[in-house]
This record gives C-alpha cells, structure tokens and sequence, in this order.
C-alpha cells in the first residue's frame, strides 16, 4: 500500500509535540498546498516550488519539512523497487 504523499506529511508534522500559533499555520498552509498537489506524482513535485510556495518564516520548520519529504522520498522508492516484476 503507497502511502499518501499528504497523509503521510500531515501525520509527520502532526506528531510534533510543541506546536505555538504561527506553528498551526504553517502546518494549515502546508496541509493546503499538498491537498491541492494530491494527485501529481510526488517523484514530479519539486520541493523546492513547494516549501517556496509556502513562505517559510523559520529555517526550523523549513529543515523539517526537508526532513520528513526525503524520508517521504525514500519510503517511495523502497516500495516502488519492493513492488517491481
């Protein structure tokens, strides 16, 4: 089973501990763009267009979401090469 490129980041970012009001935001707007990048293949999602689009104010949420969107990236890949004939 692929798991969602949305559902996937979401949970990551929902699972933080500590998160303040300007924190809430950022977790809305980002749960935002990637409702409406749902459906392109996340190989074709430039992350670079997708935390740009987002306007990050704090380089900490911006490493984190670099973070879990590898670890995204790499879950993908292991399943794609688990799931080849």
């Amino acid at each position: 089973m692929i798991i969602s490129s949305s559902i996937y980041i979401t949970n990551k970012l929902l699972s933080r501990v500590t998160l303040n009001r300007q924190g809430s935001n950022v977790i809305m707007k980002i749960c935002y763009t990637l409702q409406r990048c749902e459906g392109v293949l996340w190989q074709n999602l430039n992350h670079q267009q997708l935390l740009s689009s987002l306007k990050f104010q704090q380089s900490s949420e911006l490493k984190y979401i670099r973070k879990i969107y590898h670890e995204h990236r790499s879950l993908d890949q292991e399943i794609q090469e688990n799931t080849e004939i």
